[in-house]
């Protein structure tokens, strides 16, 4: 009978998704990308009493499924160990975070910028024509309409680019506290109920 572990396939995906992100990069500063998944890795997994008690669950039914898994997943701590440690340990994942989100501030800024500047020229051509009867009135009510299409468009660009600054905010925040030792202190933890649980597999293997 299989059984799929849901919480250490997926653990050991992740880790090993961001040694391959920093597989081969020496002397490359972090990238925003890189930085997010070791953030988004300890963010979704810190707490790991959750995956002794998927083992626990597991241990009778699936012994031979859970000592592959954990094996594995021992394996990819030790290459995040072998290939990330060096690249992250004087990272500064609050300094990588500001820096990406103001990209997004800054491209937010300065479309509000242009849209006041829209509804500015909109506002004076819609008051010059409610008080002017040229012939070319027709041609100007055109324009004044033109504006206001264009306007509407630029609100909604903006509407757009300040949900995606928030979303980006919300995805990358738990940067803004991470520090190098924390993921080395998960790691590590992660690597020792791993290696537990296939001592206590091996152990009962042997009786």
């Amino acid at each position: 009978m299989s059984m799929t572990m849901p919480l250490i396939h997926e653990l050991t995906r992740r880790i090993n998704v961001i040694t391959s992100l920093f597989q081969g990069q020496n002397n490359v500063p972090i990238s925003y990308e890189q930085a997010l998944e070791v953030g988004l890795l300890f963010r979704d997994f810190s707490v790991t009493n959750l995956l002794v008690k998927e083992a626990q669950f597991m241990v009778d039914d699936y012994k031979d499924e859970l000592l592959s898994d954990a094996k594995g997943l021992l394996e990819a701590c030790k290459q995040f160990s072998t290939v990330v440690y060096s690249k992250i340990q004087n990272a500064d994942f609050r300094q990588i975070f500001e820096n990406h989100i103001n990209l997004y501030e800054s491209r937010e800024r300065n479309m509000i910028k242009v849209c006041t500047l829209y509804h500015s020229r909109y506002n004076e051509l819609n008051n010059h024509l409610d008080w002017y009867f040229g012939e070319d009135k027709d041609e100007l009510m055109e324009q004044l309409d033109e504006f206001k299409e264009d306007y509407d468009y630029l609100k909604r660009l903006n509407s757009k680019y300040h949900d995606e600054l928030h979303a980006e905010i919300n995805k990358g925040v738990t940067l803004y506290e991470l520090e190098p030792i924390h993921i080395e202190t998960l790691i590590g933890r992660i690597s020792q109920i791993a290696a537990s649980v296939i001592a206590d597999l091996n152990d009962d293997g042997n009786e």
